[in-house]
């Protein structure tokens, strides 16, 4: 049984980029995120949240 999200999940610690951040430049709660994870996404949403892991890694 594989978790809902664990590549993203994976991903933002491999980036070393905390969900605080990452609720930041979504613009919602911290808690928000993590729940957010609980489900699997949509692939959109999916790649739009990479994207913004991408942009925090690279500052």
């Amino acid at each position: 049984m594989t978790q809902a999200n664990q590549e993203l999940k994976n991903y933002a610690r491999s980036k070393k980029v905390p969900y605080w951040r990452i609720a930041d430049a979504y613009d919602v709660c911290e808690n928000t995120i993590a729940r957010m994870f609980r489900k699997e996404l949509p692939q959109e949403e999916k790649e739009k949240i990479m994207k913004i892991i991408d942009e925090i890694a690279e500052q």
